[in-house]
């Protein structure tokens, strides 16, 4: 509750809820999201502390989809050595091949891609519209270029995105 009262004293809209400062049990955290949705946009995150070994991309699915339907609008999925998101044995690769895991859940996903080739890899997987954070200010041109577009690598995506 005083935690609540502090979003409100400064008019926060938006909330994360990770497991980044606070290790929660997945049950909490589902609650702490269902419980802030009522008031708050909330933003999730997975992949920050997973179980100890190689996690499945099934499983992050399946917490993605648990966050959202606990009332998260988005959810945020960042790279770990226990959950690779890109290239050829990527979740991004893997969900395009697919593309019924997300439905259409796949507009409150957010990519954490801070790197030039990540960013181009879920252009042309996913459209110029992915949702995508961890951009550094400097690169925000350039990405906006590559969505465009005006970029080699993303060009002939997007004319067959807009076919």
């Amino acid at each position: 509750e005083e935690y609540w009262r502090y979003l409100d004293k400064f008019g926060m809209e938006y909330i994360e809820i990770s497991d980044a400062a606070i290790r929660l049990a997945r049950a909490e955290k589902l609650k702490y999201i269902n419980d802030f949705s009522k008031e708050f946009v909330v933003i999730g995150q997975v992949t920050n502390f997973l179980p100890v070994g190689l996690f499945s991309f099934d499983l992050l699915l399946k917490f993605i989809s648990e966050e959202l339907e606990a009332g998260a609008r988005y959810v945020i999925v960042k790279e770990s050595e226990q959950i690779p998101l890109y290239g050829s044995g990527g979740l991004a690769t893997y969900l395009s091949l697919n593309p019924g895991l997300v439905n259409n859940q796949a507009d409150n996903i957010i990519w954490d891609a801070p790197e030039k080739e990540q960013q181009i890899e879920l252009i042309n997987i996913f459209g110029s519209n992915v949702n995508l954070c961890n951009v550094a200010p400097n690169d925000v041109l350039a990405l906006e270029a590559i969505r465009l577009g005006l970029h080699s690598s993303t060009l002939s995506a997007l004319i067959a995105e807009k076919k």
